[in-house]
């Protein structure tokens, strides 16, 4: 059984802010009972926070923290982490990044689990992304989340001038306001969905799949997209994009290869 690491409601269970390097490994541990680090008149990173900082996380189980934003983990400014076969269960956030909160600064995800999470804030996203990102979500699962007051049950990228990529992941139960599976909104940004599964989602209000707004490119390849309601696609704005190969999205979509 993993060591618990329990934060006893007194800041971030785990820190790192003194400029830690790859070489700085956080492995087999659960990691609960934190609310977050009190920084700039908020508290950020219930489970976990990462500032300047480049850590490995792996084979690590984030359980029930909260905190106002990252309610599991928050990488703020400059921060760069790999975390890789961990889970991220029962964690809420008042306001941005249910599970996960990624602002000025980059994560690699993989191989993990991002469940029963919620964020209830005006930003919502269990998983957020914000200013600025290079990212990667690789071969996760993402269910059964929720975002309540805004958009993005799944991913939230809100950032400019950034690249999100998604590969090999299920995204499916989660729901939000908009864009029940994925929101993805600000300018000159562009994501890349590939090999994704986005069901069963639900939006209240419109995208219940995917929900794209300002000047936002998306391009998918070899996804599905099936049962979200009440729509697959939304594009709030003309400026965004949204591009399909060899998918298949329920209702059918244009583009070469698709189902």
């Amino acid at each position: 059984s993993q060591t618990i690491i329990d934060g006893d409601q007194s800041g971030s269970v785990v820190t790192f802010a003194n400029g830690e390097d790859t070489a700085a490994v956080l492995s087999g541990f659960t990691i609960t009972n934190g609310i977050g680090i009190y920084l700039e008149s908020n508290r950020w990173g219930g489970g976990i926070y990462c500032s300047d900082s480049s850590p490995l996380i792996t084979n690590c189980k984030i359980v029930g923290n909260e905190a106002p934003y990252g309610g599991g983990i928050a990488l703020r400014y400059n921060a760069y982490a790999t975390i890789s076969e961990c889970e991220f269960i029962d964690n809420f956030a008042h306001y941005e990044g249910g599970a996960i909160y990624v602002e000025y600064s980059d994560v690699s995800l993989e191989s993990s689990i991002i469940r029963d999470n919620e964020c209830i804030g005006a930003g919502t996203g269990v998983i957020t992304f914000t200013q600025q990102t290079n990212s990667l979500i690789q071969n996760c699962i993402i269910s059964n989340n929720i975002a309540n007051s805004s958009g993005g049950g799944g991913i939230r990228l809100t950032a400019t001038n950034s690249t999100l990529t998604v590969q090999a992941c299920e995204i499916t139960g989660n729901s939000a306001y908009y864009g029940g599976g994925v929101y993805f909104t600000g300018t000159s940004n562009l994501v890349l969905l590939e090999n994704v599964t986005i069901a069963n989602n639900i939006a209240s209000n419109n995208g219940g799949a995917i929900f794209v707004n300002e000047t936002m490119d998306v391009e998918m390849v070899n996804s599905i997209l099936w049962d979200n309601q009440p729509n697959q696609i939304h594009i709030q704005n003309a400026s965004s994009t949204v591009s399909a190969s060899y998918s298949n999205i329920e209702g059918s979509y244009d583009g070469i290869g698709n189902l």
